[in-house]
């Protein structure tokens, strides 16, 4: 499977900081998403939302990605969505 942390490292730092443990602390994906804004410069978010953009159809990053994020998916279209509703946070 492909790692996320060698192909998109910014992504990985995104996903795998700040989403695992959201559940625990009783925080929706938006929040999340809204944490990690508040976080970070304004230059690091703008980064992170292009990197967001680039994400294709390839399954194996859309699955590395909720692996990393610790979400579970029917399939790749539920991951395609829940990101879209990420990007849509970060605009």
């Amino acid at each position: 499977m492909i790692q996320l942390q060698d192909t998109h490292p910014l992504l990985f730092d995104f996903f795998a900081g700040y989403f695992p443990d959201a559940d625990l602390d009783g925080l929706s994906d938006i929040e999340v998403v809204q944490q990690y804004i508040s976080d970070n410069s304004e230059e690091i978010n703008t980064l992170t939302l292009e990197k967001l953009n680039t994400i294709d159809d390839d399954e194996y990053i859309l699955q590395a990605i909720a692996k990393e994020a610790n979400r579970y998916f029917e399939n790749t279209h539920e991951i395609k969505d829940w990101l879209q509703m990420i990007k849509n946070t970060f605009k």
